[in-house]
């Protein structure tokens, strides 16, 4: 192999003594006499002069070595771009967009320290539609609820627990009026105090918008509504500045930076937590980037 070759008289060279050469390419000193030999006789020319056990390329030696450098460099060069390639790893990821500053500012960072050779290629997406896309392979993983009637074909990694609130702004008057429950994350307030009171509404079709209909349904309200609009994040934002309140899922507010100008009210006592999790196919086995992902998403969550 003419690799060997390189890097065997490589080695004559930078030692300058055949015997060294040998110890150090862990091979005997005749084999090494031997392939020097038959390069030399192969080429037509001689590549080293004996000068005691000094061993001194001639001029046509040089050029020989020089070259044979070059390649020996370009195939290292070449081995350690293929295990880099190899090693890096693009993770699908889809969430819906109330979830983008959690996982865009606050678990990208985390992961890129931990893991610099992942890529997230992301895709924001409905919650209704992801175990259908997971299903589709057109994504690996999903962030979002955990279907009450889950597809057997889809596994989970629990992330954290999200339940439908009341978000208004700091120091609103409901936040001030509400009552704390025993064994509840967040205080109570009654739904006879939201007569009146400016809403902002999420999309219909999408959950939570279905879930505010429910809840005016069944209380009987007619809200004022100031604004509809089908992006999550927007109704944040408008309740942080002041514009009306919302019926939204229970994001932790420190990834979005509302903690200090959004609170979160209980608005049914007997509602169950759901779980937000990491979805993905049962048929295979998550990578340990995929790991270490799920693990720092819990960990972030709060």
């Amino acid at each position: 192999m003419r690799l060997r070759e390189y890097e065997y008289l490589l080695a004559i060279a930078r030692k300058g003594n055949m015997s060294l050469a040998a110890q150090s390419l862990f091979i005997s000193q005749p084999v090494l006499s031997k392939l020097l030999a038959q390069v030399e006789q192969d080429l037509g020319v001689q590549l080293f002069i004996r000068d005691g056990r000094q061993m001194i390329p001639t001029p046509i030696g040089r050029i020989y070595l020089d070259n044979a450098q070059k390649i020996v460099d370009m195939n290292r060069n070449m081995e350690l771009s293929l295990r880099e390639a190899s090693a890096r790893c693009e993770i699908n990821l889809a969430f819906p967009m109330v979830y983008s500053g959690y996982v865009t500012g606050t678990v990208l960072p985390t992961l890129h320290a931990r893991h610099p050779e992942v890529s997230i290629r992301c895709r924001i997406c409905a919650q209704g539609h992801l175990c259908d896309g997971l299903l589709r392979r057109e994504f690996s993983l999903a962030l979002g609820i955990v279907p009450t009637q889950s597809d057997p074909l889809l596994a989970h990694r629990v992330i954290g627990l999200n339940q439908m609130v009341l978000a208004v702004p700091k120091g609103h008057p409901l936040e001030t009026h509400a009552v704390p429950q025993p064994g509840g994350a967040y205080p109570f307030i009654e739904a006879e105090a939201l007569a009146g009171v400016p809403f902002l509404l999420p999309a219909p079709g999408s959950y939570s918008g279905r879930y505010a209909e429910q809840f005016f349904r069944l209380h009987r309200l007619r809200p004022s509504v100031v604004l509809h609009s089908p992006m999550t994040g927007l109704l944040y934002q408008s309740v942080a500045s002041g514009a009306g309140v919302a019926i939204l899922p229970s994001i932790p507010l420190r990834h979005m930076n509302m903690e200090h100008s959004v609170a979160y009210l209980a608005i049914d006592p007997q509602q169950a937590p759901r779980t937000v999790a990491l979805l993905y196919r049962r048929d295979r086995e998550l990578s340990l980037q995929e790991e270490s992902l799920a693990l720092a998403m819990r960990a972030l969550y709060g």
